[in-house]
């Protein structure tokens, strides 16, 4: 089904993101590049490489069966080695690849090899989260959830090509015995090196191990591998090459710490065998290396043969003339002598030289090392110097600018964690934590407004007092008394002349904030609250919303209402005014969005958004886009997942041209708030993960995500510039954060 297919797709992608990360950082030209990683429309990951124009391996063991001229053992072999030397730079890494087969290896006209498929490749220097999460698995349960992930009927030619799916990961032939026992700890590079085994394995048998007539089920090629080797070599092709036989059996050996030690290691044994040298498998010693130097100089060898032959006639004619031979006999002697202190010295000065090309190259590792060391430390003073400079910059601004004080010692610790920068901060934290206590109201302050021209802001308290304050000198201006409702709502007008407060007994009182007078009362009819107040941008009407699903429109000049419906079938949340001030959009919490002609108050629309309520709305700069979110009463328990109310609960973005759904934003939990940037092009969504997500408009793909919280964030807003983004959290912390330098500043939590 469609569900199970998105559920398998999201099980695989950490896999194949892992597989494009792991790519991305192999530079080798074994390993085909990545080029670009994305998602597309439909939200499906994807990465985009190279063409590989080649054939995969098992088609070249079936050319060499077939005796094709091109494709010899020889070069097969030299195809050997190329993957040897790729895996041996992957494991350099800390790469292991985990699933290598013939199928998995393509090589091009001119011989280039790449290894492909790194899915099931693993970090073993930072393991991924889905490493972590590869069970232990037992031999038993590793064969009893291994199945064939190609497909469900598999024909007897590819029984043992499929990749096991579940406990056991890899192909069942070229699996070690470690890795079929789901032993996963223990899978690393000599992992890789029985794979390869395994192909050398089936160049030389023409067949794959443990393959059977009738062929094996792939779980049951897992319990063969349990058990035991697979057939020798030499029983299925006696005439084949002792020294390539023992590389095999080194490489396959079930027990890893028998197996070459490095992958590096068996490339230099089979390009030995290629170039007539002494494979280290097989047998080492002077004479191993006098019959391997004879093969490779055969003309050297037979004047050697020569003189001795010489030497011999001089032997024989001593009966004859026995003082002759006697001294052909010694000169004979002596020239054999010669010819076997020169092959010694030849070994000799071979050997030294490659001692001296080990030691040349391991001298320019340890440069290197050295040199990178040297900048580390050279950066690090650097640092180090200039946060020391910042804070006595700091300190000596801080009686005349603690706020400049403030941001160099902050600077200054970001830089480098030095003595003279932390306690640069700690003295410019004492004198910036707040600019002045205002201590009017008598009972707990619930309600807080700023005018939009930061003229003035309002506050109300639980007993029924508002207060309207002076937004330069911090003094209060005026006390207004009358609102009797313990969580009043204070809305200034988009020009500052104008508070909106609510009352208990429906009605809207609008005074002016500059005089402390009161222009009039809008008296809603209400015997239940008024919980939303929205002005229009231009400021001349006021909409309403209550807690029984009304909504009114007023004329704020005139004092008389122009249009009041109910088609909510429960309270108003939220409402809001495109940017034209021509339509209106309530949110409720029915979850329905009603659109309105905010002329006439004619409905226009209805659609159905949140199941759970609609919490929040708010219009795009150019009003052609509407986020909406779903209502959440209980943060803390939609966080902890006790809130079991039903799912999608994520933001939803609409065309406000028909009002289609354009997508659900997919943050990955419960959205609490969502706001645009002035600019359009950017929207910010947060949520009860404590997750700041960063969309580009308009294709809505995710730029950017950080945890800024350990807990629910419960709103957000967007500075005019963009810079900057404050968010409010469920534990009365108020943060705000510099999106430009990626850092964040934190305003001690309320007591209240």
């Amino acid at each position: 089904t469609e569900a199970e297919a998105q559920r398998t797709l999201a099980a695989l992608r950490p896999r194949f993101v892992r597989e494009a990360e792991l790519t991305a950082q192999l530079d080798h030209p074994g390993v085909v590049p990545i080029h670009e990683i994305g998602t597309d429309s439909n939200g499906l990951v994807y990465f985009t490489m190279r063409l590989v124009d080649g054939t995969r391996l098992d088609t070249l063991f079936e050319q060499f069966q077939e005796r094709d001229p091109v494709w010899t053992r020889s070069r097969i072999l030299d195809v050997i080695v190329k993957i040897c030397e790729t895996l041996a730079y992957a494991h350099s890494k800390g790469i292991i690849h985990r699933d290598l087969k013939p199928e998995n290896i393509m090589v091009g006209r001119f011989g280039e090899t790449y290894v492909m498929d790194w899915g099931l490749a693993k970090c073993l220097r930072a393991a991924t989260r889905a490493d972590a999460a590869e069970p232990e698995a037992a031999a038993a349960g590793a064969t009893s959830n291994s199945q064939a992930s190609a497909t469900s009927v598999v024909s007897e030619a590819e029984f043992d090509t499929d990749t096991l799916a579940g406990s056991v990961l890899g192909t069942a032939a070229f699996m070690p015995p470690e890795q079929a026992t789901g032993r996963i700890r223990e899978v690393d590079e000599r992992s890789d090196i029985y794979a390869v085994g395994g192909m050398l394995y089936q160049l030389l048998t023409r067949r794959r191990p443990y393959t059977t007539d009738p062929p094996l089920r792939p779980e049951d090629i897992v319990k063969a591998v349990t058990m035991g080797p697979p057939a020798s070599i030499i029983s299925l092709n006696p005439r084949a090459q002792p020294e390539l036989m023992a590389i095999c059996e080194k490489a396959m050996a079930r027990d890893k710490a028998l197996r070459y030690e490095t992958m590096q290691a068996m490339a230099d044994d089979l390009r030995a065998y290629l170039e007539n040298r002494v494979v280290k498998a097989h047998r080492t010693g002077a004479g191993a290396e006098l019959r391997k130097w004879v093969s490779r100089n055969v003309g050297v060898a037979v004047t050697s043969a020569l003189a001795l032959l010489t030497a011999l006639v001089g032997l024989g004619a001593i009966v004859v003339l026995q003082s002759v031979a006697n001294e052909k006999l010694k000169s004979s002697n002596d020239t054999v002598s010669a010819q076997r202190d020169e092959l010694e010295k030849t070994n000799e000065t071979v050997s030294a030289q490659r001692d001296e090309l080990v030691n040349a190259y391991r001298e320019k590792d340890e440069a290197f090392e050295n040199e990178q060391i040297a900048r580390k430390l050279a950066e690090d003073e650097r640092t180090k110097t200039e946060a020391i400079a910042l804070a006595r910059e700091s300190a000596s601004a801080l009686s005349s600018n603690p706020g400049q004080a403030l941001r160099l010692a902050l600077e200054s610790t970001s830089r480098s964690a030095t003595l003279p920068g932390a306690t640069a901060a700690w003295s410019a934290i004492q004198d910036c934590r707040e600019i002045r206590t205002l201590r009017v109201h008598r009972s707990e302050v619930r309600a807080l407004a700023v005018s939009p021209t930061g003229e003035h802001f309002a506050t109300a308290s639980t007993d029924s007092v508002v207060v309207i304050w002076d937004g330069k000198t911090l003094a209060p201006r005026f006390l207004l008394s009358g609102s009797h409702v313990l969580t009043p709502i204070l809305q200034f007008s988009p020009d500052g002349a104008v508070l909106a407060v609510t009352d208990s007994d429906g009605v809207v009182s609008l005074w002016n904030p500059r005089t402390g007078r009161l222009f009039g009362e809008l008296p809603t009819g209400e015997n239940r609250h008024v919980v939303c107040l929205c002005f229009s941008p231009d400021g001349t009407r006021l909409a309403c919303g209550t807690t029984n699903g009304r909504i009114q429109i007023w004329s704020v000049q005139q004092m008389v209402e122009l249009a009041t419906h109910k088609r909510h079938t429960d309270g108003i949340q939220v409402a809001a005014f495109s940017p034209d001030g021509r339509v209106l959009v309530t949110g409720g919490r029915d979850g329905q969005l009603m659109i309105w002609d905010a002329q006439t108050g004619d409905l226009l629309q209805q659609v159905t958004a949140h199941v759970t309520g609609v919490g929040f709305l708010e219009f795009s700069p150019d009003g052609k886009q509407l986020v909406s979110g779903p209502l959440v009463d209980d943060l803390e328990g939609a966080a902890s997942g006790a809130d079991a109310r039903p799912e999608p609960r994520e933001a939803r973005l609409w065309n406000t041209a028909d009002f289609a759904l354009v997508k659900d934003i997919p943050h990955g939990a419960v959205t609490t708030s969502a706001a645009f940037s002035s600019d359009g092009l950017h929207l910010f969504t947060a949520g009860v993960d404590g997750a700041l997500c960063t969309w580009q408009l308009p294709g809505l793909a995710r730029i950017d995500r950080g945890v800024v919280a350990k807990g629910p964030i419960k709103s957000l807003k967007i500075g005019a510039d963009g810079r900057y983004v404050t968010t409010l959290r469920n534990d009365a912390t108020v943060a705000v954060i510099d999106r430009r330098r990626g850092r964040e500043f934190s305003f001690q939590r309320h007591d209240a």
